[in-house]
């Protein structure tokens, strides 16, 4: 049986802009050397009342995180969660000391 990969993408917008706290961060997947670097976490009653699984990836200095400055409602972010072959996260943070 032939086993296609499988890829999950997303699109990020603002409602409102321009975003100056809590920015969308990806992380580049080939910044991620280790297995080691992720931890498993459950999700419990989720939307449906159902448990769900989530990876969370811990700091590593030698990631490369991006996400766009004062982001307005006419730009978007096209990032590729994850897919069979290789993960790509994604994270909401807020650092007003960070730039692009």
């Amino acid at each position: 049986m032939l086993i296609r990969p499988n890829i999950f993408a997303s699109v990020w917008k603002p409602l409102k802009g321009p975003v100056v706290d809590w920015a969308l961060a990806v992380c580049d997947a080939k910044s991620i050397k280790s297995a080691d670097e992720f931890t498993s976490t459950d999700v419990i009653g989720d939307e449906n009342g159902g448990l769900s699984e989530d990876l969370r990836v811990s700091y590593d200095q030698n990631h490369k995180w991006y996400y766009l400055k004062d982001q307005t409602p006419d730009e978007l972010i096209l990032f590729r969660q994850c897919d069979t072959d290789r993960n790509k996260f994604g994270k909401s943070y807020s650092d007003k000391k960070t730039t692009t």
